[in-house]
């Protein structure tokens, strides 16, 4: 087996879990670019990520780099990391258990040292880690004009890669919800009622019964069948036994292309969530050719919930990706009419 499509086949493994293993998926992808395996068929790593795994230039960033800062954090796990007279003690209790949490020191500290002084920071405040409260940390430090030395990045190593390759379990880098699984509000849901017919059962193929597409559509006198990969029920390979109708719901940003492929492979209406910069890539312009592609976009942008129901920071905007499902090609319209900002 080629060494290429060995690492492919583990990162597609590891997007397929309940447990999202950005970490392992972020060192093996800095494998590929850095051994140069991608070049066997694109002349960029830019252009191997976006259409191999449809993922922008600026989230190859934030996972790649993401997966460093971790690997410098494993690596001085229970040491003191003295740097300019600044203490930063790391352990693995109180590593960051996503990229999400680590995405804003990414963008808005300039170096290392900075970015584990702001994080000792966070775990000092005894609260529970989030972007919010890492955001909030990061303008604390700001104004505190202390200043910290850079810590470089700890070299990674080809038995490191190995182990990611192997690994089976991220119990210490992953805690569920935070921001690999983004919940989408109320006022979104309510946005697509109108395009259902009432007699629709309605399958929500990435949700949990707290989930406000089963909440909403239930209120509304529909019937709901809910399934998420939590409970064994994986998208890729699982459909109900029940009759269904139309399919919505949220699915992951990841994998864009496979999700969007098997949607479709059940020639029934769809009506998922999914961000507007794809439609750049050239993946939909394929995938969707020779079918009644749709878009319900909106003016505002949707404000997804982390599982605290704080809001999640994602800095771009999204529509409704449809199938057979709206009147019309494109429909615009305001979020304002169905609650929100109030």
């Amino acid at each position: 087996m080629k060494e290429l499509t060995k690492r492919e086949k583990k990162i597609t493994a590891n997007n397929n879990r309940t447990e999202r293993l950005w970490y392992e998926n972020g060192l093996i992808m800095l494998s590929i670019r850095d051994d140069g395996l991608y070049k066997e068929k694109y002349k960029t790593f830019e252009e191997y990520l976006s259409q191999r795994w449809d993922i922008s230039r600026q989230r190859g960033y934030h996972l790649t780099v993401s997966a460093e800062f971790m690997q410098t954090a494993l690596k001085l796990t229970d040491k003191n990391v003295n740097k300019n007279g600044k203490f930063v003690y790391i352990s693995k209790d109180n590593l960051p258990k996503n990229e999400g949490q680590i995405r804003p020191l990414i963008d808005k500290l300039d170096n290392n040292g900075e970015r584990f002084h702001v994080w000792s920071k966070v775990v000092e405040s005894g609260e529970k880690p989030s972007q919010r409260l890492v955001e909030e940390k990061i303008a604390e430090f700001r104004k505190s004009g202390v200043s910290v030395q850079d810590i470089d990045y700890t070299e990674i190593s080809k038995d490191d890669i190995t182990k990611a390759m192997h690994s089976s379990s991220s119990k210490v880098l992953f805690a569920s919800g935070d921001n690999d699984e983004c919940y989408t509000p109320d006022y979104a849901v309510k946005a697509v009622i109108q395009y259902l017919n009432p007699k629709q059962v309605i399958w929500c193929p990435f949700d949990r019964e707290n989930s406000q597409f089963v909440i909403q559509f239930r209120a509304a006198g529909f019937k709901v069948i809910a399934s998420h990969i939590s409970d064994g029920k994986d998208f890729y390979n699982y459909e109900p036994k029940e009759k269904w109708d139309v399919m919505v719901s949220n699915p992951p940003f990841t994998n864009k292309r496979e999700i969007f492929e098997r949607a479709i492979s059940f020639g029934k209406p769809f009506a998922l969530v999914m961000t507007n910069t794809w439609l750049n890539d050239a993946a939909p312009k394929q995938i969707f050719r020779g079918i009644n592609f749709q878009l319900l976009m909106f003016e505002e942008r949707m404000k997804f919930l982390n599982q605290d129901n704080s809001e999640n920071k994602i800095t771009f905007s999204s529509s409704y990706f449809c199938r057979d499902f709206l009147p019309q090609t494109i429909v615009f319209d305001s979020l304002k009419e169905y609650g929100y900002g109030q």
